[in-house]
């Protein structure tokens, strides 16, 4: 298991993959598989845009962030020849609600720069940050790393900030309440609980 101390990500990679170098500031974890076959890497940045909104409003917050500009300009930031394959919302993405986008590309900078890549891009928002994560690896090995890319993904945590019991802000601290008064039909029939 890799965890980023600033971050506290963590994500489960098989034991024959090892830990690569972040060839960008935003990565957290970025793991190789055996020869450099396959890639993931995990990235964190601030985005505190929507920090205000309750847990509840996640998903459509996630929908108006990772929207299609957002996607258009990920991809024009950091690849060329981008296909995307398929792409949805309501995905996961540790704890966060997340966008996922499959999708043919060559990267522009970075260890695998200027190789025909698939793979797989999974963006959303959580406690004040945008994670995104990438698994990718060259375009005819895709089927073979396909299953395998799926699973590390769906090791990825972040710290829990948002929790679904009280006192998270979804229901009232009703322990604290006072006695209850139920009201009977008659006068004889009402009880305090």
């Amino acid at each position: 298991m890799w965890r980023d101390a600033d971050t506290a990500v963590t994500l489960t990679t098989p034991d024959d993959w090892a830990r690569a170098v972040p060839h960008a500031p935003q990565e957290a974890i970025a793991a190789v598989a055996p020869g450099n076959a396959a890639r993931i890497t995990i990235s964190a940045e601030a985005d505190r845009r929507f920090v205000v909104y309750p847990a509840r409003y996640a998903a459509p917050v996630q929908k108006a962030a990772i929207d299609p500009a957002f996607w258009q300009a990920y991809w024009d930031a950091r690849y060329d020849g981008v296909a995307v394959l398929a792409q949805k919302d309501g995905a996961g993405l540790g704890r966060a609600h997340a966008g996922l986008a499959e999708a043919r590309f060559t990267p522009i900078a970075g260890p695998d720069a200027g190789q025909a890549r698939r793979g797989v891009v999974a963006a959303g928002l959580y406690a004040g940050r945008l994670y995104t994560a990438e698994c990718s690896a060259a375009e005819a090995d895709w089927p073979a790393w396909t299953a395998t890319c799926w699973r590390i993904l769906g090791t990825l945590d972040m710290h829990a900030v948002d929790h679904p019991f009280p006192p998270s802000g979804h229901y009232r601290d009703f322990m604290t309440d006072g006695p209850l008064r139920v009201e009977g039909p008659r006068p004889q029939d009402t009880r305090l609980r």
